[in-house]
């Protein structure tokens, strides 16, 4: 169990200096929960792409209210920048 809470601890390092490299965690400011979303390219056997979405959560447990909110927040940022 000792590596598995080592390996999240190092995950939740690697969250949180990239956000302080981006600019939104400013000192003071603690992370609580995160959630990546991330999307797989691949090849099948006949040569075709085959991607896969999804998303987990390295730092705390979301409930669904609080879930839906962030990727809402995430979705409309998107819309924003498309113009």
């Amino acid at each position: 169990m000792a590596d598995i809470d080592r390996t999240s601890a190092d995950v939740g390092e690697a969250i949180k200096a990239f956000l302080v490299a981006e600019g939104h965690l400013p000192p003071g400011r603690v992370v609580t929960h995160a959630v990546v979303v991330f999307r797989t390219l691949e090849s099948d056997d006949a040569g075709q792409a085959v991607t896969r979405r999804g998303r987990c959560y390295p730092i705390g447990d979301l409930d669904p209210t609080m879930e839906r909110g962030m990727l809402d927040d995430a979705l409309y940022d998107a819309r924003r920048e498309r113009g």
